[in-house]
């Protein structure tokens, strides 16, 4: 849970808001292009960038934030080039 101030929420004794789970995401994109409801298919990436590839679409970035379940990582429906150490999916 992020604690902060000045949005609304349920306020505590001490001046402090509760805030929901959305608040840290929501803070990180003001400055980010987040993208929903696209199938990944691939991810290339090397040390200067990543190239993100959909059923739709390819985007290049810097960098890029997974957040797929172990699951769909174990089944290989996204492709890793170069693949993921077997840590990362164990």
């Amino acid at each position: 849970m992020v604690v902060g101030a000045g949005v609304s929420g349920l306020t505590t004794a001490k001046g402090l808001q509760y805030l929901g789970y959305y608040t840290l995401p929501k803070y990180l994109s003001n400055r980010l292009q987040i993208i929903f409801n696209e199938k990944v298919s691939k991810i290339k990436y090397s040390s200067n960038s990543v190239e993100i590839i959909t059923e739709n679409q390819k985007y290049i970035a810097d960098y890029v934030v997974v957040t797929a379940s172990l699951g769909i990582l174990k089944s290989g429906n996204i492709k890793f080039d170069p693949k993921l150490p077997s840590k990362k999916i164990a």
